[in-house]
């Protein structure tokens, strides 16, 4: 950048035409013209702050060098021309600079705003000391050299000295006054102080530019920033000075670490200023020198990949150049390139304090932006208070930077510092020398889903690699079982062991140690942790049967849950608590922060289908299947009261606060919806819909408007009032999900295959939207501003933008139908609560994962049993919620085969005739076909597009019939391997097929109340079969054909007789859902008889010609879902949520054998163990944890 100064002679003329303008020499008045003219886009006027400065005016009218764009404004507003103002001088002296070791700058990249913004401070404001920071290799050299450079001509002498080799400070202010005297001799004063004096006074008589780099190489290391090693103690007084003291010139100092005097004095006012230089983000320019090209996302990758720093960016340019010929996409496949960098960054490194590496080796794991509370719950023995010392050291080193959020470190240095603690728990693993493996953990449990899944991918599998690279995997076992002994035993040695909280000695080795095997595949069967601190240990979905956890302190270590499917979610108020419910019955309440479950209680003996927190967050609503609402003070889980009054499902219920009065509105599928007032605990108003099934709901925030859809229309209601007030939609079609905006103004509802949008006023539909192809839409929700609307359907769920209706992210949920959804109060996470026992807890922002809780129970869904096999051999089937097909011996009860192959709930099975094959579908959507005898899956039929609920063979071997969600029923042909669909049933949702023993008919039933018997050869229905007045659950033909059973959740069995098509007798007895029904044919010594399996937990035997009940089985602790007769053996089957199989004598009424599915957590041990709440202590037992306090004494002994 040029400067030009006024020639002598022209002075006079200055001097008129400042006198002409009648403006005093002070007036700030000539700043904000000659700014209009250097930046005509701003409005100077109400500025405080100009592009000039009266420094360089009274230089001006002196006669000294200015820049030349100052220079020219300055003469434009006294209305000269500068070409006749200016002097011709000649260029600073060479004599008045001494560059010395400053480097060539031919190659520098451009960084203008940083050039404009130094030079703006140093040129204009006359700044005194300026420090420019930055990581080694972002250019801070380089920078500071072009800097002097260009306003080099602002001063009478500039001075270019490295601190490199830390020379002494006095050899510094030699060379600096040996210079400003023109190389006179010159006799310094013997003390620092007097020196320094010296200095500042040359500095006032003349504007000098002096220029310091690496100042680093001064400070001590191993300390936290800003220490000055012992011989150059006296730069500090130097800096303290310099930026203390009156002078016309100025210091610009590099270094990797803020200056300890330079943090006290800098400020926005201060004439002291501190320059954070970050990495180039047009840095393309370094790469096209070195001859590297690629595609813009591919430059812009790069650049991020390694934070825009120009020394990395120059090695991996070459790098791709040589090695791989220019590809930067073959680049990006490998780990990240160090080359030089790596010196840099160790040798920064080496300088660190203790506490300092530990800091920076936990911003390596956590990979993300963190707290220095995060930072205090990690690092054993620290306080908070040294934590922030810390941080802010690091800070000064450049090494980290802080966001809103947090801090983090740059790419380059997380790449770099993931290596380095790599190779030390590689090492420490290989010596015993425990430091890094104790005091850090590889993966966080508790952490992000995602973040745990990155450090799965570039932290535990990294080390795993190293460590098998020369061992096999059980030699590490074995090595691994030691170091569990050797830790142990330190920990009983120690006699502070008696509190099992003392985690400080052995850390997060045993964490560390568990996740590695974990890594490696190790089935952790019998393992032996007791006395062990375990921090950090992720067992979510691990099974670990007979593991001795006694006495151990379990710390932040994630387990599985004991979910059933959920149905629904909510966030408490304040966002602190998610709220859970489902097909348990249960209510759990976790903590959002860490996804800990810290209650649960048994709120309904049946299917909970809403839960809801009141404003104030000190109650929830809960409504069940049960047809009870429920309200409970949920932090002393006390229920305050049971409203009852529906008579079927409850399908929501809502808090309204109307004049100071708390009221719940549910709607229930009896067709009504009622307000019940708390205060009293009693129904107040009723509202009845006389048409319809009511499919959903939805409350408006007015306070009294509800919306309510059939199967017809979509009705709005004030339920104070008891008035349908409009009918916005009299020809919706199956509209399952509901809701409105926060302003009440629209009003968005779901089918199959559209969302639609109504404004409320008009009731007009205003928008149809397509959601994602295959994605039936069971959940809708508003975010709390308004602005953003979620669907979630059968596999994925979609935010869409509600001013333009696209969608902003689509997320698949690969494993279950998401049931509900919820919104956090600050519109800042999602909730998702899944079918297939998950909670998720997401961005919503980015849609990623922070959360998972996910259940392991295992509840058996469908039985069959096969023929009489050849062998004599006769097979019972069973499908569960692990997606595993298990064959047991029929007679015996011994498990023959276990198969893996589905993805999801297996829901029926069926044997063909000849009970060679087996047909299983599943909530993945698939139908299999398996030969028994060999255990092989013989096909997967893909043509359903939701849940497979049903599949039966027919009796010809070769036909087999299915049922999905999709609501459709298609026929397959097992030899040609295609389908045809079943068209237009009027069943709604189909959830029982039977196929008749001997003609090509079969009976369909589900949610329309009406069986329909169907010819499979011409596709035509025979007949339909009306009188339940309750959804139809199960279907059976007896063993003849001429008979035919339904169960109905009206709690109804019916006969039919099939060919005068009429019901002859209706069963009365079960108090809840039949879920089954099978015929025992006639023997001997008994009638035809039925069996019933039913929710309330009991299996009932009718006399199928009186009607009779012959006798109640129970034994059941949970629904029972399915019932089988094996008449070689006069055996009863049933199955239940209770994991079990139970084998009954139809003739003794009693239970001969109970098959269990093996728990997760069998007899795992937590006797003594803390750390645990008692609702994880529950969850860990209900899945198969014990107590037992036999190994105490085993192990101290």
């Amino acid at each position: 950048m040029s400067s030009l100064k006024a020639d002598p002679a022209q002075l006079h003329r200055i001097k008129q035409a400042r006198i002409n303008r009648g403006w005093t020499i002070d007036n700030p008045q000539w700043l904000i013209e000659a700014s209009k003219i250097l930046e005509p886009d701003r409005d100077w006027d109400k500025e405080v702050k100009f592009e000039t400065s009266i420094g360089s005016w009274k230089r001006f009218l002196q006669g000294e060098a200015i820049k030349s764009q100052t220079f020219k404004a300055f003469c434009q507003v006294l209305g000269l021309d500068w070409q006749e103002i200016i002097a011709k001088t000649e260029p600073i002296s060479i004599a008045n600079c001494d560059w010395g070791e400053a480097p060539d700058t031919s190659m520098f990249v451009s960084r203008d705003v940083e050039i404009t913004t130094l030079d703006r401070w140093i040129v204009t404001e006359g700044v005194r000391l300026v420090t420019v920071l930055g990581i080694g290799g972002i250019g801070k050299t380089s920078l500071v050299t072009k800097l002097a450079q260009d306003i080099a001509g602002e001063f009478k002498y500039v001075i270019w000295r490295s601190l490199r080799e830390a020379p002494p400070v006095e050899k510094i202010i030699a060379d600096c006054i040996k210079l400003f005297s023109q190389h006179q001799a010159i006799d310094l004063p013997p003390t620092l102080g007097e020196k320094i004096t010296a200095l500042i006074d040359r500095l006032r008589t003349n504007r000098c530019l002096i220029v310091l780099d690496n100042a680093e190489a001064i400070l001590q290391g191993g300390t936290l920033t800003g220490n000055y090693q012992p011989q150059a103690s006296g730069y500090g007084e130097l800096f303290r000075r310099l930026g203390e003291s009156a002078h016309q010139s100025c210091v610009v100092v590099t270094s990797r670490e803020q200056l300890r005097e330079v943090r006290r004095l800098e400020g926005e006012a201060s004439p002291v200023k501190v320059m954070q230089l970050v990495g180039l983000q047009q840095a393309a320019t370094i790469l096209h020198r070195k001859g590297v090209f690629g595609t813009d996302l591919e430059i812009e990758w790069l650049i991020s990949r390694y934070h825009g720093n120009p020394l990395a960016l120059e090695i991996v340019a070459a790098t791709i150049k040589n090695i791989f010929n220019n590809r930067i996409a073959d680049f990006a496949k490998v780990p990240i390139v160090f080359g030089e960098i790596e010196d840099l960054l160790s040798a920064q490194f080496d300088r660190l304090s203790e506490l300092e590496r530990s800091v920076i080796y936990w911003l390596a794991i956590h990979r993300e932006p963190v707290t220095p509370q995060d930072l205090a719950a990690d690092i054993f023995d620290s306080s908070i208070v040294n934590i922030v010392a810390a941080l802010d050291s690091l800070i000064d080193r450049s090494l980290i930077y802080a966001i809103d959020c947090g801090f983090t470190l740059q790419n380059v240095v997380m790449e770099y510092v993931t290596v380095r603690f790599i190779d030390r728990i590689w090492q420490e693993l290989d010596t015993h020398e425990f430091e890094l493996f104790r005091t850090h953990a590889i993966i966080r449990a508790t952490a992000k889903d995602y973040i745990r899944e990155t450090q799965q991918r570039l932290l535990l599998i990294p080390t795993l690699d190293r460590l098998t690279k020369f061992q096999t995997t059980a030699t590490i076992e074995s090595k691994f079982r030691s170091l569990i002994n050797y830790f142990r035993q330190q920990q009983l040695d120690d006699r502070s062991f008696k509190n099992s909280t003392n985690t400080t000695k052995i850390g997060y080795a045993i964490g560390n140690i568990i996740n590695l095997l974990l890594g490696l595949k190790i089935d952790l069967t019998g393992y032996n942790f007791s006395y062990l601190p375990i921090c950090q240990a992720y067992l979510q979905g691990v099974d670990l049967p007979l593991v001795n956890f006694a006495y151990c302190h379990l710390d932040r270590t994630v387990f599985s849950q004991s979910l059933g499917s959920v149905f629904t979610v909510a966030f408490s108020p304040d966002r602190q608590y998610l709220a859970t419910g489902g097909m348990d019955g249960q209510i759990r309440i976790w903590k959002v922060s860490d996804g800990q479950q810290i209650l649960a209680w048994q709120a309904h003996g049946d299917w909970i289908r809403n839960v809801t927190f009141s404003p104030d967050g000190k109650l929830i609503a809960s409504s069940s299947n049960d047809a009870t609402v429920r309200i409970w003070d949920w932090e002393r889980v006390e229920c305050l009261h049971i409203l009852r009054g529906h008579t079927d499902w409850v399908w929501s219920a809502r808090f309204v606060v109307w004049k100071k009065l708390i009221f719940v509105v549910s709607v229930s599928s009896d067709r009504t919806g009622k307000v019940w007032n708390l205060n009293i605990g009693k129904c107040v108003f009723t509202f009845y819909e006389p048409e319809e099934v009511i499919w959903s709901v939805a409350f408006s925030n007015n306070g009294y408007t509800l919306a309510s859809s059939s199967a017809k229309s979509i009705k709005l209601w004030n339920i104070w009032t008891k008035r349908c007030v409009k009918i916005i939609a009299e020809d919706a079609e199956r509209i399952r999900a509901l809701a409105f905006s926060p302003d009440g103004q629209t009003l968005v509802g779901s089918n199959d295959r559209a969302i639609k949008v109504w404004n409320v006023d008009s009731g007009d539909c205003v928008e149809e939207i397509e959601p994602a192809e295959n994605s039936s839409i069971w959940s809708l929700m508003y975010s709390p501003d308004g602005q953003q609307l979620i669907s979630a359907g059968t596999d994925k769920f979609q935010i869409w933008d509600v001013n333009n209706w696209e969608p902003v992210t689509t997320v698949s949920e690969l494993q279950g139908r998401i049931r509900s959804i919820a919104y956090s109060p600050d519109r800042s996470t999602i909730a998702i609560g899944s079918d297939e026992q998950l909670v998720r807890i997401l961005d919503a922002k980015t849609g990623r994962c922070l959360k998972t809780l996910a259940g392991v129970s295992n509840r058996i869904w469908a039985i069959a049993l096969s023929s009489k096999l050849a062998s004599g051999e006769v097979y019972l089937a069973s499908g569960s919620d692990d997606a595993r097909l298990r064959i047991w011996n029929a007679k015996t009860g011994e498990l023959l085969q276990t198969k893996s192959g589905h993805t999801g709930r297996i829901r029926s099975l069926s044997f063909s005739p000849s009970g060679k094959l087996l047909a299983s579908a599943s909530h993945d959507r698939t139908i299999k076909i398996w030969d028994v005898a060999s255990g092989t899956c013989l096909k997967t039929w893909r043509g359903h597009t939701d849940w497979v609920w049903t599949v039966t063979f027919c009796q010809d071997e070769r036909t087999i019939i299915s049922a999905a969600d999709d609501r459709t029923i298609l026929i397959w042909d097992t030899q040609t391997n295609q389908s045809q669909l079943l068209h237009n049933t009027q069943v709604e949702w189909i959830w029982a097929i039977a196929p008749h023993p001997r003609l090509p008919t079969i009976a369909i039933a589900g949610t329309s109340q009406q069986i329909e018997l169907w010819n499979i050869q011409t596709k035509t229905i025979e007949t339909i079969l009306t009188g339940h007045q309750h959804r139809v659950r199960s279907i059976v033909f007896n063993t003849t054909g001429d008979r035919l059973a339904s169960s109905s959740d009206d709690c109804l069995i019916k006969l039919w007789d099939i060919d005068r098509c009429q019901s002859t007798s209706t069963l009365v007895g079960h108090t809840q859902t039949i879920r089954s029904v099978t015929f025992i044919p006639a023997a001997t010594t008994r009638p035809e008889m039925l069996v019933s399996a039913s929710d309330d937990l009991t299996l009932r035997l009718w006399d199928t010609n009186t009607g009779d009940c012959l006798g109640i089985l129970t034994g059941h602790q949970r629904r029972i879902w399915s019932v089988c007769y094996s008449r070689e053996f006069g055996t009863l089957y049933s199955c239940s949520e209770d994991e079990t199989i139970k084998y009954w004598d139809v003739d003794t009424l009693t239970c001969t054998h109970t098959l269990t599915l093996p728990k997760p957590y069998r007899d795992m041990n937590i006797a003594g163990t803390s750390g645990l709440s008692i609702a994880t202590q529950s969850t860990l037992m209900t899945l198969g944890a014990v107590k037992s306090i036999s190994s105490r004494s085993t192990v101290l002994h």
